[in-house]
C-alpha cells in the first residue's frame, strides 16, 4: 500500500516547498554536490512550478501519526523538454510522448519517498525521463533502484551536462 497520497502543489504549500528545497539544497552540498539547483529552485521558481498545475506533492496518507504532512515534491513534465532534443547516446524510444521529472525533493524525513514519486509518473506515462548531475549520487541511486536505463548525457540550459535516464513500459 502506498504511503502517500500524490496531488498538485497549492500556492498554500509554498512555505513547505521552499523549505524542503533548502534542505535539499544544504543536502546535496553536504554529499559534495556543489553544482546543483545553485540557481534555484527558489520561492518564485515554485510558485511557477505550482501555478502550472504540475507540481506535485506526496502527502503522507490519513491514518499516520503525520497525516497531511507534505514529505516530498516533484514536477511532473507532460511536454517535450527542450534539453532532451540533443543526447550523447540514444533514448530507449524517441517515438512516443514522455512525462519529464524534474526538481525532485523529499524533507528527509523518510526513505525512498522519490520511489513513490517515480511509481506515480509510471502509472500516468509509458514512458518517462529524468537527469540529474553526475555529482548527485543519491538520485543516480534512485533513478537505477527504480528501473531506469542510462541513455547517455544531455547539456541543460545553463551549459551544465546531466546524465539523462528513461523508463517504458513492457509491452
Amino acid at each position: 500500500m502506498q504511503a502517500y497520497d500524490i496531488r498538485p502543489a497549492t500556492l498554500a504549500d509554498i512555505d513547505v516547498l521552499e523549505q524542503i528545497f533548502q534542505d535539499a539544497r544544504a543536502y546535496m552540498r553536504k554529499g559534495g554536490n556543489f553544482v546543483q539547483w545553485v540557481d534555484g529552485p527558489f520561492r518564485e521558481d515554485i510558485e511557477k512550478d505550482i501555478v502550472s498545475g504540475l507540481c506535485m506533492v506526496l502527502v503522507n496518507k490519513q491514518g499516520r501519526p503525520d497525516a497531511g504532512e507534505i514529505e516530498g515534491v516533484f514536477f511532473a513534465q507532460d511536454f517535450p523538454e527542450a534539453t532532451y532534443e540533443e543526447i550523447d547516446g540514444a533514448w530507449l524510444d524517441d517515438d512516443q510522448p514522455y512525462l519529464t521529472i524534474h526538481r525532485m525533493a523529499s524533507r528527509g524525513r523518510k526513505s525512498r519517498v522519490s520511489d513513490a514519486a517515480f511509481a506515480w509518473c509510471k502509472e500516468h506515462s509509458a514512458s518517462v525521463r529524468v537527469d540529474t548531475h553526475e555529482t548527485n549520487t543519491s538520485m543516480i541511486r534512485a533513478i537505477e533502484r527504480n528501473g531506469f536505463t542510462y541513455c547517455g548525457m544531455i547539456v541543460v540550459e545553463d551549459g551544465t551536462p546531466r546524465l539523462a535516464y528513461q523508463w517504458v513500459r513492457e509491452g
